[in-house]
């Protein structure tokens, strides 16, 4: 299983699967305090072709919100 939960931050990563309920997976994540982390549908992804793409739609998602937020500084008045 591939986690995309911090793809922008530290990447896509390989994680071991221990349990997966519905939209819920449990993975074993040694960085965590007991060893393990749950995560929603959507953090995570059954084959690295789509961790990739969705991390890839991430990055162009956060790329989009930034150019907005630049255009309302440029506009922006400073109030005295």
């Amino acid at each position: 299983m591939w986690l995309t939960r911090c793809a922008l931050t530290t990447g896509v990563e390989e994680v071991e699967v221990l349990e997966i309920d519905g939209v819920w997976a449990k993975v074993r994540q040694v960085t965590t305090l007991n060893g393990w982390d749950l995560l929603q549908s959507g953090h995570w992804h059954e084959t690295k072709e789509e961790a990739m793409a969705h991390a890839e739609q991430m990055r162009k998602n956060t790329i989009a919100v930034l150019r907005k937020r630049i255009a309302r500084l440029k506009t922006q008045q400073i109030l005295t």
